[in-house]
């Protein structure tokens, strides 16, 4: 099912209230967009008292805005006595082999304002560390978008799945890799038969047909990465596979004009294939590490109802409720802290912390642990511990550690080296095989068959790929654990 976007606070949502053009969350922005209208204060409505009250005071739903609207303020201020230090995970679309890792880290860190950057190829995920006085979120995704991947935001992702475009190339490829594969009959049968009555030249202009949207279309985003990567200095694998098949497709394409029937369209559209296919596989395994994280990242809460000394209650980021200060939660609300219930009683569903179903009953003197629901009651609590040190922020902050890691692991560094060397070696040995042809006296053809035959038979992708994909698998294991 198909998610709009509420046109207030920007929450993805499946069933939106409609009210013309525009589309909302619920019934708290409907209302707050409409006196926003009837006022005219729809235009840079970010400055708006009204907007900014609603936001504080819990009536607008996203409480990611929160800090963005904290950032946009202190921008705005520009403050730059103070290096702040604000971290942001992405999902990136587009990620080929670790190299592409690699490129977005190497032009991430060499910008301005960025602190710290580590993106996982094994989860398609990036955390990114910045000062929020230099640059933004939207511009870091932007710089993302230059290089030709695509960045998100990952805390809103509402769903993991291999990008549409991507199964519709493979099924392009497939089809035309299956085809392909029934042309070459006739035409291998003319290698040991003359009498074919001429449809293998028929069958070999079909062909060529049939190739033209393989390289082109099917192909397309291994172009565009290779181009990248070659201009940033980096060999990947869409290196190799792109020289590959590139040159069996202009190989074929010389031999039909010639008048020859020794093509390797065929070979080509089973590289390309196997290559899409493994791309969608690998997407769908990284589902289970990046919804792990994911799950995380949408129960930690980023507000509370404060109590004040006047017996007042308001909404206000967790990072103003301190240590020893007391909040309030009613039915249906998540805890936003770690605490010592003073007051009421509840059931707490616990299950992301224990697995346990069953509500735990909550009462005085009693602990609850931020991030889990209150299914009924009402609770009044005193902060234990600050944002940090609470217990879910400790199981976000391994999977973060996990994350770091699994850049800096040995394992991976190795893999990684070995790819990036693997590259130029092939290309080194193809040419070398194409030279000693031309050293012996073998003809054009021959030496580009010689070199052609080392580049298809040789495709890094299960060393680029297998170590992460283990990797991933086993962090999502253990983070179920």
């Amino acid at each position: 099912m198909d998610t709009a976007t509420c046109t207030l606070c920007g929450t993805p949502v499946e069933v939106p209230l409609v009210e013309g053009s525009a589309a909302f969350c619920c019934h708290g922005c409907k209302a707050v967009h409409a006196i926003l209208e009837k006022r005219g204060e729809l235009e840079g409505f970010w400055e708006s008292a009204l907007f900014q009250q609603a936001l504080s005071s819990g009536l607008i739903s996203n409480p990611t805005l929160l800090d963005r609207l904290a950032e946009r303020q202190r921008r705005k201020e520009g403050n730059t006595g103070s290096r702040e230090r604000v971290r942001s995970y992405l999902e990136i679309d587009g990620l080929w082999c670790p190299s592409c890792a690699h490129v977005i880290e190497w032009i991430l860190l060499q910008t301005r304002g960025i602190l710290g950057c580590r993106v996982d190829y094994a989860t398609d995920v990036a955390l990114v560390e910045y000062d929020p006085m230099h640059l933004g979120l939207e511009e870091i995704i932007a710089s993302i978008g230059s290089l030709g991947y695509c960045g998100r935001p990952f805390e809103n992702q509402t769903r993991f799945r291999a990008p549409r475009a991507l199964y519709i190339r493979l099924f392009v490829a497939l089809f035309c890799a299956m085809n392909l594969m029934m042309f070459s009959y006739p035409v291998y049968a003319s290698y040991f038969n003359s009498d074919t009555e001429g449809l293998e030249r028929l069958f070999a202009l079909l062909s060529f047909g049939v190739a033209i949207p393989l390289i082109s279309y099917c192909a397309w985003p291994l172009w565009r990465r290779c181009w990248n990567g070659w201009s940033l200095g980096f060999f990947g694998m869409e290196t190799l596979v792109l020289i590959a098949t590139g040159a069996a497709f202009t190989f074929s394409t010389y031999q039909i004009f010639k008048g020859s029937n020794e093509l390797y369209f065929d070979s080509m559209a089973v590289i390309l294939s196997f290559v899409l296919l493994g791309k969608v596989i690998e997407t769908r395994a990284k589902f289970s590490s990046k919804q792990t994280l994911h799950t995380l990242q949408r129960t930690l809460p980023r507000k509370g109802r404060k109590c004040f000394e006047d017996g007042k209650e308001a909404f206000v980021p967790i990072k103003e409720i301190a240590v020893g200060e007391t909040f309030r939660v009613l039915t249906g609300e998540r805890i936003p802290l770690d605490g010592i219930v003073l007051e009421g009683e509840g059931g707490v569903d616990e299950s992301m912390m224990s697995g346990e179903s069953v509500p735990v009953k909550k009462q005085a003197e009693s602990e609850v642990l931020g991030g889990t629901l209150l299914l009924r009651g009402s609770l009044r609590v005193k902060v234990t511990v600050d944002e940090e040190k609470m217990r879910l922020q400790q199981i976000l902050n391994v999977l973060e550690g996990d994350l770091k890691r699994h850049s800096e692991a040995d394992s991976l560094r190795l893999t990684d080296h070995i790819a990036r060397r693997f590259v130029p070696i092939v290309l080194t040995c193809a040419v070398l095989a194409g030279g000693w042809v031309a050293w012996t006296g073998g003809g054009a053809e021959e030496i580009l068959l010689r070199a052609m035959a080392v580049l298809l038979i040789s495709c890094p992708c299960a060393i680029g790929i297998a170590s992460p994909l283990v990797e991933s698998l086993l962090m999502h294991g253990l983070a179920r654990e």
